[in-house]
């Protein structure tokens, strides 16, 4: 897996979790003690964390750092930092121009080619996936 294709999956995970907290970069700084230049890296998907940094985040968003690299689905009842709200789930979006293709995508998916989330009921279940068709197809 290449450096990029990291970078990429923890700018997703970033982008859920501060729409899920509503929370501003400048707040999460101060409450996790990252510089700003950093965080601002990684919200562009300019670098690669330290494993400290991960922790650090993954730790304040009370989910672990395989969710905040993307190698787990990041749910609403771990990562809310209000457990009243209903559990909800994140899982890909594939889009294609040519839904006929969508075998061939699905036999070679894996989190590093999802640039895109749905927030969805978590009983939905973790190994779904939603498909958008672009173009003139349907």
């Amino acid at each position: 897996m290449s450096l990029s294709s990291i970078s990429q999956k923890i700018r997703n995970s970033f982008q859920i979790l501060i729409e899920m907290r509503k929370i501003s970069e400048a707040d999460l700084c101060r409450a996790t003690k990252i510089s700003q230049p950093t965080l601002w890296r990684l919200l562009n998907g300019e670098s690669t964390p330290r494993v400290s940094t991960l922790n650090t985040i993954a730790t304040y968003f009370n989910i672990t750092v395989d969710q905040l690299i993307g190698n787990q689905p990041i749910t609403r009842s771990n990562a809310s930092s209000s457990h009243s709200q209903a559990s909800s789930l994140f899982i890909p979006v594939f889009t294609t121009e040519k839904p006929g293709e969508l075998s061939k995508m699905l036999g070679k998916a894996s989190t590093s080619n999802w640039t895109e989330w749905l927030e969805v009921e978590s009983s939905i279940g973790k190994n779904c996936f939603s498909v958008q068709v672009t173009g003139e197809s349907m």
